[in-house]
């Protein structure tokens, strides 16, 4: 195995480990925080690591037209969806967040049939359906009575603009042909 495929598979495992662990983490985080100020935390500390990074490799600046496709960019995929998340992963367990998280695909695939007018073949209607099937089983098994205060409905309802954010950033992105440092 050469070096560049040892570097792929150990930077793999670490986004595998990193994300597997982000929802019994945010879990905890949020018996002590709010969750507006965890997502604060996570996107500063995020920041921080991603400046020092740029520093050290010199990357290029943004060009000013890449501006507002990347603050849509940041409002939508960081701000909308981690508090989304955040507030969703209060009342649900994370074992069914990590796999309602996952729905997003499905909501992206809608969106380009019914926004961007791209084709759906057989595999992809039969996947969405699928998915969607899935979504109800896990979304009912959570169910607890309505007047319960930790009710995850109100949870999983946190995380439908979730799908809508990322398929806005998509959109974005291919309207405005932007590859932030590029």
């Amino acid at each position: 195995m050469s070096t560049l495929d040892r570097r792929a598979l150990a930077a793999l495992a670490l986004a595998l480990l990193l994300w597997a662990v982000s929802f019994p983490v945010t879990r905890i985080a949020l018996a002590a925080y709010p969750p507006e100020h965890l997502a604060l935390a996570r996107y500063g500390l995020a920041t921080l690591v991603l400046l020092v990074y740029c520093i050290l490799v010199r990357a290029p600046l943004p060009r000013c037209a890449d501006l507002p496709a990347l603050a849509l960019t940041g409002l939508l995929c960081g701000t909308v969806y981690q508090l989304g998340f955040n507030y969703g992963m209060r009342t649900v367990a994370s074992g069914p967040a990590a796999v309602l998280v996952d729905t997003v695909p499905i909501f992206a695939a809608l969106f380009g049939f019914l926004f961007l007018h791209e084709h759906l073949g057989v595999w992809a209607v039969g996947g969405i359906a699928l998915g969607f099937i899935g979504t109800v089983l896990i979304a009912s098994g959570e169910a607890v009575p309505p007047a319960s205060p930790s009710n995850p409905v109100r949870g999983i309802c946190c995380w439908r603009p979730l799908p809508s954010a990322w398929a806005r950033w998509c959109k974005s992105r291919c309207s405005h042909a932007c590859l932030p440092f590029r």
